[in-house]
């Protein structure tokens, strides 16, 4: 979480890459960020609201 996804030496992220594994940091893919809503009722009006800020 936080480095590009290729190796690529100009993507803008490639310094944070760089200064990482300076540290010895391994790379590690993880699942993604996963909504677990634990009401339903709250969690619908939630997910509109948000999808209708989005095409804002």
């Amino acid at each position: 979480m936080g480095i590009p996804p290729n190796g690529n030496s100009e993507h803008p992220m490639a310094g944070l890459y760089i200064f990482k594994t300076g540290f010895g940091g391994n790379k590690v893919k993880f699942g993604g960020a996963w909504d677990y809503p634990l009401n339903e009722e709250k969690y619908s009006p939630f997910r509109r609201a948000e999808s209708i800020a989005s095409f804002t």
